[in-house]
């Protein structure tokens, strides 16, 4: 029931925070890979999500992937919304 209850809880986050809340944890643990994965299953749902984007190329530049890193990065850039 609390296995459940945790798989719910944290796919509720993951939304609330455009895969970020997963991608946080794992970066922390230093599963750099499984960060970046996280946040591109995000992205497939969501390729809007500027945030998500720029959080993808900075966990792709500590991973010492800089020239993918730095791709996510424009591509956050593209949807990044000013004002109202």
């Amino acid at each position: 029931m609390f296995r459940k209850a945790r798989e719910v809880m944290k796919a509720t986050l993951d939304e609330e925070t455009g895969g970020m809340s997963t991608s946080a944890v794992l970066a922390r643990k230093g599963d750099l890979e499984g960060a970046a994965a996280a946040l591109r299953k995000h992205l497939e749902d969501d390729p809007e999500d500027a945030d998500a984007w720029y959080r993808l190329g900075e966990v792709l530049c500590r991973a010492g992937h800089t020239e993918e890193g730095y791709a996510a990065f424009r591509e956050g850039r593209k949807h990044f919304r000013t004002g109202p």
